[in-house]
Parts: structure tokens; C-alpha cells; sequence
């Protein structure tokens, strides 16, 4: 993971929320503190009183696999909209995840660092990109996805 101040805000929740669709509490990003039009890095502080530890699992709890994918889905729609001409015109669907490997346990306390990098523009709107999330310097999961970004 490169070198990162988690600490600065480059885009808060409230333009996150301009320029992707989701809302509390299916929002997993609190704010972006990196980006240059090819990397993006997202944060998520993750609380004990997040409902998706209450079921996930009640003696242990961990963050869902699925919401550490939803997580990287997110801020890689942040970086599709960016690299738009008017990022507020369009919005990025998920295709599809490959190579998605979960490696260590995401905990109620931890901060979710999500980085994103844009691999490959391809035809028709379709974005390649790369994303992994941390915890600390530690690796927890990463996948590679593809998105198609539509104007409204």
C-alpha cells in the first residue's frame, strides 16, 4: 500500500453521496483521501454498534467478505464518475469480481482503508480496476472487478 494520510478528506460523505447512490446505512465509505485520476483510496471506521456485526457472528464478530467487495465497489465508482466530464451525470454498475481472495479478519474498531486502481479502459463504458483493502499495513482482502458507467 503506498504511503497515504488517512487523516485528509479530498471528498467527504456528502460529495461522495453527489456522486454515487448510495446511502447510510449502505454507504461504506466515510470519505476519500487520495486520488489522481488512476488511484483512488477510500476510508471506512468501522464501530462495534455497525449492524452488520450483530449477526455476523454474534460471538465473533466480522465484516462480511461481501461488504469488504461492496467497499471496494464503492470507491471504484467514485474513481469511474471522476474520470468523467461532469462526474454527477453518471452512475457505475458492478459487472463483475474476479480473483477475489480474503486473507485476514476485518474487526468491529478497525479503519477500512480501501485503494482502487484503474487498470484498463475498455470499450463500451467498461472499467478494469484493481482494488484492495487494509487495515492498518496489513492486506485483508483484494478482487479485481469490472464496472460500466451510464449517464443518467
Amino acid at each position: 500500500m503506498q504511503k497515504i494520510d488517512i487523516d485528509k478528506t479530498v471528498f467527504d460523505a456528502r460529495r461522495i453521496m453527489e456522486l454515487i447512490p448510495h446511502r447510510p446505512p449502505a454507504l461504506l465509505i466515510d470519505r476519500i483521501v487520495s486520488f489522481d485520476g488512476q488511484t483512488i483510496v477510500g476510508v471506512k471506521e468501522l464501530h462495534d454498534g455497525d449492524s452488520y456485526f450483530n449477526g455476523h457472528f454474534p460471538d465473533e464478530p466480522i465484516l462480511p467478505g461481501v461488504l469488504q467487495m461492496e467497499a471496494i465497489a464503492q470507491v471504484s465508482a467514485v474513481l469511474c464518475v471522476c474520470v468523467q466530464d461532469v462526474p454527477t451525470d453518471y452512475n457505475t454498475y458492478l459487472v463483475r469480481l474476479d480473483e477475489s481472495r480474503f486473507r485476514k479478519k476485518i474487526l468491529p474498531g478497525d479503519t477500512m482503508i480501501v485503494e482502487c486502481e484503474l487498470v484498463e479502459r475498455l470499450p463500451r463504458d467498461l472499467f478494469v480496476l484493481k482494488g484492495k483493502v487494509f487495515v492498518n499495513d496489513d492486506l485483508m482482502s483484494e478482487t479485481k472487478l469490472v464496472a460500466k458507467v451510464s449517464k443518467k
